[in-house]
């Protein structure tokens, strides 16, 4: 069955006959997906370049004609190639919404990728960012270590006049 050009579901019968008369008949109903045009999968935030701590909202878009479920995933900037995913895989597409809540304190500071997958009925996958971005993900940083401030001199407790000199890291 060539379904060049056909879109949508169908129902297929199939009907069986022996030579004594028997018959037996068999119906499927199947989604046809020839649609050429990709899955939308956009993260529009958090932005590239973005540093994220706590818990962080991914909103974007992620939906298809024959949507089927999207993912959300992060991997580190020094192996981009080790994907986790973040949540589950959602079977409900989304139109400018939140995408995901990525709960930042489960890992160590420094560089991530961000990625959506979504995939439709057929099976084909659209990938955000697109396969020409470094290493196929969104470049962000986690920073959820506070800073570290300490006065060293002059010494807790002292008595000073005139210029004093402040040291610290």
């Amino acid at each position: 069955w060539n379904t060049a050009g056909l879109n949508g579901i169908y129902t297929i019968k199939v009907s069986a006959l022996d030579q004594v008369g028997n018959t037996t008949q068999e119906t499927t109903r199947l989604t046809v997906d020839n649609i050429v045009i990709p899955a939308n999968a956009i993260i529009s935030s958090p932005a590239s370049g973005e540093v994220l701590s706590g818990v962080a909202a991914i909103s974007g878009i992620a939906i298809d004609e024959n949507f089927k479920e999207y993912k959300l995933e992060y991997a580190s900037s020094a192996n981009p190639t080790n994907w986790t995913m973040i949540g589950t895989v959602q079977n409900t597409a989304v139109s400018n919404g939140i995408l995901g809540n990525w709960d930042t304190t489960g890992v160590t500071d420094g560089a991530y990728m961000l990625r959506l997958t979504v995939k439709d009925l057929a099976g084909n996958t659209s990938v955000y960012p697109p396969a020409l971005s470094l290493s196929n993900g969104l470049s962000l940083s986690v920073d959820n270590s506070a800073p570290v401030a300490a006065l060293t001199s002059p010494a807790n407790g002292s008595v000073v006049g005139g210029t004093v000199t402040l040291a610290g890291t």
